[in-house]
């Protein structure tokens, strides 16, 4: 970021897409007054608003929200809540905790996993004696698939609801039975062939999708949407010789934008502007995704 800033004069800067990462880039960005578009979206990042810090990435609340809205639709009122002590785990857990009182929802079992844990068996378990309706896990690796695989083992009916799915590392493809009714939110650009034809912006995200294989040779995912929104943002606001405020600002005031992610709104007081309907809900059915059923 200083080399960035310093040595090479950028005008504005486009990533990281690791936590930790971003939100050490956020504080030299906000150092050196220069305006970084992060490809993560942490709730610390976005919260407060910091003057020359935005994010293209669904923040964990939006996936919360989408989540919760699935839920409820479904008629669900008792849930339990499973994360990893990792910093993932950590914020989503939290914020689950936080916004399941608003939505009507009782929380049975809300408890963490160390990364090192195996057996999910107990959970479930404890989860299924107290009556609750659906199982919400908030964590990334292999920790989704062992959870299925409890499930499976069990023989629990219970639906499982996991953290967003941005790219391929999912493991979770191929995975037969155990996988089978997962559910899970993703950004539009990696569940482009399930968009239905009234989607916002879905023919530019075909037309991206199309573009991308034939340059990489292969589909992009959530990730690569999120960059390509970051570039496109920031280069309508690079008109004539713009100085870095005058990009921030021009950022802050574009109004309403399409992005291959969503429809953005950002704004002096929001510097993400994406709704929670703006990742698609997927369930795994007979080894492929669909859409999530909104019926109860």
């Amino acid at each position: 970021m200083k080399r960035l800033a310093g040595e090479f004069g950028a005008t504005a800067i486009i990533g990281p897409a690791e936590r930790e990462a971003t939100l050490a880039a956020a504080l030299e960005a906000e150092k050196a007054r220069i305006p970084l578009a992060s490809l993560i979206a942490p709730e610390a990042l976005l919260r407060p608003v910091r003057k020359w810090v935005f994010s293209t990435a669904h923040p964990v609340s939006l996936a919360v929200g989408r989540v919760f809205s699935h839920v409820s639709l479904r008629g669900f009122r008792r849930i339990a809540i499973l994360a990893s002590g990792k910093a993932l785990g950590r914020e989503g857990r939290e914020i689950l905790s936080g916004l399941a009182p608003d939505r009507g929802l009782s929380i049975l079992l809300n408890e963490r996993f160390s990364e090192k844990e195996h057996n999910f068996l107990p959970f479930l378990q404890k989860s299924h004696l107290r009556g609750a309706q659906a199982f919400l896990h908030w964590s990334n690796g292999a920790s989704r698939l062992a959870l299925a695989r409890a499930r499976l083992a069990l023989d629990i009916r219970i639906p499982i609801y996991l953290s967003t799915v941005v790219s391929k590392s999912y493991e979770l493809e191929g995975r037969g039975r155990a996988v089978e009714g997962l559910m899970f939110p993703v950004p539009r650009v990696f569940a482009a062939e399930l968009l239905t034809e009234n989607t916002p912006g879905r023919e530019q995200i075909q037309k991206f999708r199309s573009d991308f294989r034939r340059r990489f040779g292969q589909l992009p995912d959530g990730l690569a949407g999120y960059a390509a929104d970051a570039f496109r943002i920031i280069g309508k606001t690079l008109a004539g010789s713009p100085r870095r405020g005058l990009v921030r600002r021009r950022i802050e005031t574009m109004g309403t934008y399409q992005g291959l992610t969503g429809i953005f709104r950002i704004t002096p007081s929001d510097h993400n502007g994406l709704n929670p309907h703006s990742l698609v809900l997927v369930k795994i059915k007979e080894g492929k995704w669909a859409l999530a059923e909104t019926k109860k």
